[in-house]
């Protein structure tokens, strides 16, 4: 029974991390990045925003767990699709880009 509960967990655990997110690969110059995609749902001309996400270790008596947030980091939209895999996007005024960056479709 233990067994299956573990299995269950670390399963569930792999099907968190690898769910498809769209990040910042590469910056290009101030303004432009390359955006790996994960989905499908963003196309050109959407307006996206940007998250720095941080995470840090917390430890309660004998367990050790990892806790994440993520902040917002301004806005941008999708100049052009590349490939089913890679978006250019181009950043607002005074947004920095950065590589790692995740990028969502904006909300409306």
């Amino acid at each position: 029974m233990k067994l299956l509960s573990l299995l269950t967990i670390c399963l569930f655990m792999f099907g968190c991390a690898t769910t498809p997110t769209n990040l910042v690969r590469q910056p290009i110059g101030d303004q432009q990045a390359i955006v790996q995609l994960g989905t499908d749902a963003i196309k050109t001309g959407d307006r996206v925003e940007l998250f720095k996400e941080t995470c840090r270790e917390v430890t309660r008596k004998d367990l050790t767990t990892t806790r994440c947030s993520k902040a917002s980091r301004g806005m941008a939209s999708v100049l052009e699709i590349k490939s089913p895999q890679e978006a250019i996007i181009k950043a607002d005024s005074g947004v920095s880009l950065e590589q790692g960056l995740f990028v969502e479709k904006a909300k409306q």
